[in-house]
């Protein structure tokens, strides 16, 4: 009668591992589901597009290296390689409606070595908001060269470039063409190209561009080379995605360089929601350590942070550019390009710019300056902009009455300069 019981119903402790197993599962179940709709959460709701080694350059940014290196059926590129500046304007280029000369400035005419008697040179470098991304007609430089007589303006502004970019082109092609004043054009945002070396480690819709920077080493300015040499390293981006090697030399020096955002997670992260929700909270832990980081740009009221390395290179490179054109025998003005969100902040009356800190240091050491935001403020900025957010035709033409005025004021140059307005 009880010879068979043990047979017949399996051991107490079978049962209770088999049922532990049973609730592992189920829990695991149950978390990967719940891993499942955190991932939507953040995809979905939140906006983070949490990909699996997001490559360094989609498939736009190949083509555009391609068209960069002229290779196989591809236009030809505006932008052109320098080993030293990173890049730079083609020369005898036309885009559209904009024409460059042979030295490669924005220009329908020659420019000789020195001015012409009784003609005052005017030199300005910067970025696109410099260069502009209008026709030669509607560019704030030839407004000011229309409606100033003896006055004739080089425009060696080139797009996406930083400061540092902007100085050198000074140092190694601007003066050698005798300015009597030098612009420096500077846009609010420039401050994080001074930290930056591969523009697609800032944004990936950014051009594949690698540039130079300087770094602060014992108070003192030092240059970062471009790390590509020639055409050759160039070329080498185009497997940039799988060279894990060239990523990071392109990020040795580059404050937003995001490692994990490249990193391809192993199978089984990639099939589990749950190992996916893990590796993705690591990877924005790492993005948002970075950002704060970067976020040191800005103080918590917004303005530039001026303990920030970014601003103490601004600072350091400002005052030296400036000293520099002084010693060669011109007159440096720094221009403030703002950005249609600078010019919104001031019509709503919220603080003061986040650029503020840069105008005390400059007046504090004596820099002149135009601050294009008194020229702006008056006017509907959806009026002055293109639809990608720089200065159109009307806006160049303001910005060229606020350098009129101010060159005539401080006796720069005779005038008097008529209103600079579209032809």
């Amino acid at each position: 009668m009880y010879g068979n019981t043990g047979r017949n119903h399996p051991p107490m402790r079978a049962r209770r591992v088999a049922f532990s197993i049973l609730v592992i599962v189920l829990l695991y179940c149950a978390a990967e589901l719940m891993a499942l709709a955190a991932l939507h959460v953040f995809s979905v709701v939140r906006g983070y597009a949490l990909g699996f080694g997001t490559p360094v350059l989609d498939a736009e940014r190949i083509e555009e290296l391609r068209v960069l290196l002229g290779r196989g059926g591809y236009g030809t590129s505006m932008i052109v390689f320098d080993p030293l500046l990173g890049w730079k304007l083609r020369a005898n280029h036309r885009a559209g409606e904009q024409h460059t000369n042979a030295a490669g400035i924005v220009a329908t005419r020659e420019y000789g070595g020195r001015p012409p008697a009784g003609i005052t040179r005017i030199a300005a470098f910067g970025d696109s908001f410099t260069q502009c991304v209008v026709p030669n007609a509607l560019t704030w430089g030839w407004f000011l060269e229309e409606s100033c007589p003896g006055v004739e303006v080089l425009n060696f502004g080139v797009t996406a470039y930083g400061p540092d970019q902007a100085y050198l082109r000074y140092v190694h092609e601007g003066r050698e063409h005798h300015p009597d004043i030098v612009l420096i054009g500077y846009m609010t945002e420039n401050i994080w190209r001074l930290v930056n070396v591969f523009r697609p480690y800032a944004d990936p819709a950014n051009a594949p561009l690698v540039k130079p920077r300087f770094m602060l080493v014992d108070g003192e300015l030092e240059l970062i080379p471009n790390p590509l040499r020639d055409e050759h390293d160039l070329a080498a981006l185009l497997a940039l995605n799988e060279d894990t090697a060239l990523q990071e030399r392109l990020g040795r020096h580059d404050n937003l360089y995001r490692p994990s955002q490249y990193h391809r997670p192993s199978p089984f992260i990639r099939r589990s929601p749950l190992a996916r929700l893990a590796f993705f909270t690591y990877h924005l832990y790492d993005w948002k350590r970075s950002d704060y980081r970067l976020l040191n740009i800005a103080g918590p009221d917004g303005r530039y942070n001026t303990g920030s390395e970014a601003y103490r290179i601004l600072e350091a490179l400002l005052l030296g550019w400036t000293g520099e054109v002084v010693r060669d025998g011109a007159v440096p003005v720094v221009l403030v390009f703002p950005q249609f969100s600078d010019i919104e902040t001031r019509r709503r009356g919220e603080g003061p710019a986040r650029y503020e800190p840069l105008l005390d240091f400059m007046r504090s050491n004596g820099i002149r300056y135009i601050d294009l935001m008194d020229d702006f403020q008056a006017r509907a900025p959806e009026d002055l902009f293109t639809p990608d957010g720089h200065y159109n035709g009307h806006g160049n033409s303001v910005v060229a009455d606020g350098i009129a005025r101010a060159l005539q004021a401080w006796g720069l140059v005779q005038g008097p300069c008529g209103r600079a307005g579209q032809p």
